[in-house]
């Protein structure tokens, strides 16, 4: 099944996109970014990508950095989820679906062990 994706974002990996957000995460100083490989156990996505916060504010930095960081690149989400007031930012870049919490509810959701702990990708080693 072919996931959602702009047409800028066509020429660009799932992969390569879950970088650049792992990247954006950690220049906001996200707090323990895991990038889930999800390809060979869902058609979701390829990969979620989790980041906790540390209060309603840094949440809503860390996304809006991503948002910012992808937009200079050409890519925007399909949709995301309004943080006005939340413990759970979700944003949905078709194939790679991001995922920022504060760290009691990252625990409480546990989407790292509800998707039975898949292999940690590696760290991008380059700057964007």
């Amino acid at each position: 099944m072919k996931k959602k994706t702009h047409q800028a974002q066509k020429n660009i990996s799932s992969k390569k996109i879950a970088d650049l957000i792992v990247f954006a995460i950690k220049e906001k100083k996200g707090v323990n970014p895991r990038t889930l490989d999800l390809r060979k156990l869902s058609t979701i996505a390829d990969y979620f990508v989790v980041v906790s916060g540390t209060s309603d504010r840094h949440l809503k930095t860390l996304a809006e950095g991503v948002e910012d960081y992808l937009r200079l690149k050409g890519i925007r989400p399909l949709h995301h989820v309004d943080r006005s007031v939340s413990s759970w930012v979700a944003l949905d870049y078709g194939a790679v679906v991001v995922h920022v919490f504060l760290n009691e509810t990252r625990k409480f959701y546990g989407l790292e062990r509800l998707w039975g702990v898949p292999k940690k990708v590696r760290k991008p080693k380059k700057k964007f």
